[in-house]
């Protein structure tokens, strides 16, 4: 009999995993603190998070916030039979920790991965085709997440470099804010892919700092994320993002459409781990800037707009 598939998270995220997977035909653990209701029956929904025990397959789907404390609630409950694959866009404080490396030091799991890239909560509810990639050292893992997710119509590609995976998700969330907020200014497309490219290129400087490879960020996890993003104006960030430049929210507001928004907390984060290590951030400054309330969306964009221009600095990542 096959093990059900757990899911740490009752989100939207959360409950879209949820019913993608019970598509596919696998048994689904859900335990989420609220109440949730699904049509299928092969979806268990429960507060108690031994009723992940069952499970080999474990979806966290979380925000970064409370990442430490639901692993700590969940540690009498995993073991290293199971193998935890995470869903955030955020980091784990100063020294930008992956949701994962905080399972491994958290509980008795070893077998941890992260899945990113254009994925959408309204793509795995409706059961469109869709695709992604797994980080993780583990195949074995890479193997499960395509198994659950078979019912789904998603590609789920693999790779090894499970850092430059958790960086470039974190990092692609914050450029989609930006460039959202600069859609929300009225900035046509030309200085949006400007803000896209730049912010990318200072999310390579990130990822590289903290040991991630550059092509993972070429790749789904980063820029294929990143186009979905831009040619989808309901992805969350970006419509978060929109409504911040056009003032139709506040920098207080933390979730959009049910999915809480990777904002102010994890740009303070890289923004201190980029400055302890000299590497040269504006636009991502700009918008450390916004979120803590220091600057408005259009004093920040002005400043940007005000910096010398010089070269695109990319030869300085081929080293």
């Amino acid at each position: 009999m096959t093990a059900p598939v757990g899911i740490l998270g009752g989100g939207r995220f959360g409950r879209a995993l949820a019913a993608a997977t019970a598509r596919g035909g696998s048994s689904v653990r859900l335990w989420s603190r609220a109440a949730r209701t699904f049509d299928d029956d092969r979806i268990l929904v429960s507060n108690d998070p031994a009723c992940l025990v069952p499970c080999e397959l474990v979806f966290v789907c979380v925000p970064s916030p409370h990442v430490a404390r639901v692993a700590s609630l969940a540690a009498a409950h995993l073991d290293g039979r199971h193998m935890v694959v995470h869903v955030s866009r955020g980091l784990v404080g100063p020294s930008l920790a992956t949701v994962g490396e905080t399972f491994v030091e958290r509980t008795a799991v070893r077998r941890v991965g992260a899945l990113a890239g254009p994925l959408s909560a309204r793509a795995l509810e409706a059961g469109d085709p869709s695709g992604g990639v797994v980080g993780t050292r583990f195949p074995e893992i890479t193997t499960l997440v395509r198994r659950a997710l078979s019912g789904a119509r998603c590609r789920i590609y693999g790779t090894d470099d499970c850092v430059g995976v958790e960086l470039a998700s974190a990092l692609t969330g914050l450029v989609a804010l930006c460039v959202g907020i600069g859609t929300g200014l009225g900035l046509g497309a030309s200085m949006r892919a400007v803000l896209a490219a730049r912010g990318m290129v200072e999310a390579a400087r990130v990822v590289r700092a903290r040991g991630g490879r550059l092509t993972t960020l070429q790749g789904l996890a980063g820029w294929g994320d990143l186009a979905s993003l831009l040619v989808d104006p309901s992805r969350p960030e970006i419509a978060y993002g929109v409504a911040l430049g056009r003032g139709e929210v506040t920098i207080d507001e933390v979730s959009h459409d049910e999915v809480f928004i990777e904002g102010r907390s994890l740009c303070r984060q890289v923004l201190g781990f980029a400055h302890g290590r000299e590497l040269e951030v504006p636009l991502l400054e700009a918008l450390g800037a916004v979120l803590a309330g220091e600057a408005t969306v259009e004093a920040a964009m002005g400043s940007l707009l005000a910096r010398p221009v010089g070269s695109e600095g990319l030869d300085a990542l081929d080293g």
